[in-house]
């Protein structure tokens, strides 16, 4: 059976890519996009918030004057996300960025010790994690991750926990939880504070625990392009009621109380108009993750057996140890072939096909611009492995199975037709 009629893909030879002429594949139902952003549909039930009810919290919030500085929608927003996580506090802010921000400066004791404070963080990560930690004058300790889980390699991190003045910042990458319990536990014996970058792994568990509940406190993003989504937002969650006291102070520019400014803070708070947007988003995430797992397992039934093609997120199933997972990212990883062909050439051929992939996350930090001037000779070959690999392609409730087939028959028809497909790049340079 021929490539094009198993997968329902047009094309026949390499000339009938996009890339060399041909008609794009995703032309009238494109482009695909990673992360398109999942919207409250237009009715969903008595008992929870559809387009309908959405706009009524806005004109509920438009109606009291009450748009900001911790309106009733952000606390009941709020509560919602403590009683989905199983978490005593949930502090909800105006991205995730902020969340991390406000999360390590908490933690932080003094507060005027930040820019003597280290934070240890892996460099295989989005750009923000370490940003938020520079943007406050914390200088950074990039260390190399495990292939197998592109999470932070336990022995070396240990080895920067144990100089002084630092701070762990693990990230639960592709919604896999960073090793939580041995982090909680190697910080506690060091006198490391931990804190986790959870923003990907949102309705993620681990041991039969809800990430939001490990570390001294965990930051969320609720972007647009996240499973749950505020507009932009994010939130901070800890079981340390002082902490999360601290984390509201923060978030607010350091008042304590009505009049009095306790030190230092910023403008994080939320607004209600996406509060509205958190409780409807949150209200639909059990089927959008039904939906994602969906995807997922297309993908996976549908690259089985590609040469030089592997998930490096997790596989589609209910989650090791009957963990929970989100499967909002089908990360798969590219070997470079013999004949050239690599992961770059297979991000062309499908960009051109309106398939918007995208190369998470390349390159690591490390290798941008402050931080490779800053730390020119540092040396993380899984990161830099990972990152020459690593291609994310689109899912969520906005990609249809169909769609998938295709995406997997053009992944298919590029890695059958490599070294020409390859050849031809090489010879447009």
């Amino acid at each position: 059976m021929s490539v094009d009629s198993r997968c329902g893909m047009s094309k026949k030879t390499v000339s009938d890519l996009a890339l060399f002429g041909g008609p794009v594949e995703f032309a009238a139902d494109g482009p695909l996009h990673v992360g398109r952003p999942n919207v409250p549909t237009v009715a969903v039930g008595r008992d929870r918030i559809g387009r309908a009810e959405f706009y009524a919290l806005l004109d509920q919030a438009l109606e009291s004057r009450m748009l900001s500085n911790d309106g009733p929608l952000v606390r009941l927003f709020e509560e919602k996300l403590c009683a989905f996580l199983g978490v005593r506090n949930a502090v909800a802010v105006s991205s995730g960025t902020v969340g991390l921000q406000i999360a390590l400066r908490s933690v932080v004791k003094p507060l005027e010790m930040a820019r003597e404070t280290v934070v240890i963080m892996p460099a295989w990560t989005f750009v923000a994690t370490a940003h938020a930690a520079t943007w406050l004058g914390m200088p950074v300790a990039f260390v190399d991750v495990k292939v197998d889980t592109q999470n932070v390699a336990y022995l070396d991190a240990m080895k920067e926990m144990q100089k002084s003045r630092r701070v762990f910042l693990g990230v639960h990458l592709w919604g896999r939880p960073c090793d939580p319990h041995d982090f909680d536990d190697l910080g506690k014996r060091l006198g490391v504070p931990v804190v986790f970058d959870a923003a990907p792994a949102f309705g993620c568990s681990h041991d039969g625990k809800m990430v939001g509940n490990f570390g001294a406190c965990e930051a969320f993003s609720f972007h647009a392009t996240k499973v749950i989504n505020t507009f932009e937002g994010g939130a901070v969650t800890t079981n340390d009621d002082g902490l999360a006291r601290e984390l509201r102070r923060l978030r607010n520019f350091g008042f304590a109380g009505e009049d009095e400014v306790a030190g230092l803070g910023t403008n994080g708070k939320m607004s209600e108009a996406h509060a509205a947007m958190g409780l409807a988003t949150l209200d639909e995430y059990p089927t959008w993750r039904l939906q994602n797992w969906a995807r997922a397992y297309d993908y996976w039934n549908g690259l089985s057996g590609v040469e030089g093609v592997s998930f490096g997120s997790p596989p589609p199933g209910h989650g090791q140890y009957g963990d929970e997972h989100n499967w909002q990212y089908v990360q798969v990883l590219v070997e470079p072939q013999g004949n050239g062909f690599c992961r770059d050439d297979l991000w062309r051929v499908l960009k051109a096909e309106g398939v918007l992939a995208r190369r998470y996350y390349h390159p690591g930090v490390h290798r941008m611009e402050s931080y490779r001037t800053w730390h020119p000779d540092l040396s993380l070959p899984n990161t830099d492995w990972l990152a020459a690999r690593s291609l994310v392609l689109p899912t969520g409730p906005s990609v249809s199975k169909e769609q998938v087939e295709r995406v997997c028959g053009l992944v298919r028809f590029a890695v059958e037709h490599g070294e020409e497909i390859h050849d031809r790049i090489v010879g447009q340079a």
